[in-house]
């Protein structure tokens, strides 16, 4: 009985002293984020700041537009949120939330904010790292540790003038 009450207060203690750290995503295709996403743009992650909101991280990232795919907007730089992120000696990561790297190429499937933030369609699911450089670039969708409902997340690479295409066919489709 006793060794049973001693088992007990373990598994208590072992649940309780890690911190939860998951996040649920559906995973949507493409096309659906492409119809449902207020800007598609192709360009250059520049630098970031983080900031406390409602008790959480977040993480605002310049981003310089070099191309628009799908959506309008009349900014050349817009700030990217995402959760996440470290501030006063604090860390918050939130899996299935993406970060970006200072001058990394990204084509990104957003929803509008306000003014000029936007933040990633579906998490991870809204964001495409690019490699290569010129007519060699190669896209594939961001990596997640979040749990996946649905499909897995893994993502082919494909190149950057295939995913172009694909998004402007589903943007077409919707009109």
């Amino acid at each position: 009985m006793i060794r049973c009450i001693y088992i007990c207060i373990l598994v208590v203690l072992l649940f309780i002293s890690h911190p939860a750290t998951a996040s649920f995503v559906q995973i949507v295709n493409l096309e659906t984020i492409v119809q449902k996403a207020d800007l598609v743009v192709y360009g250059k992650a520049g630098p970031k700041t983080c900031y406390w909101q409602d008790g959480r991280i977040f993480t605002r990232t310049s981003f310089e537009i070099e191309e628009v795919w799908s959506g309008a907007t009349t900014y050349q730089t817009i700030e990217v949120i995402t959760l996440g992120g470290a501030l006063d000696n604090i860390a918050q990561n939130v899996p299935g939330s993406p970060t970006f790297n200072i001058n990394e190429r990204l084509v990104l499937l957003l929803a509008h904010e306000h003014d000029n933030f936007y933040y990633p369609m579906g998490l991870f699911q809204g964001v495409y790292r690019v490699t290569g450089e010129n007519s060699n670039r190669l896209v594939r969708r961001a990596s997640s540790k979040a749990l996946i409902i649905g499909r897995t997340t893994e993502s082919p690479t494909i190149s950057l003038k295939s995913l172009r295409q694909k998004i402007l066919e589903a943007v077409s489709a919707q009109n």
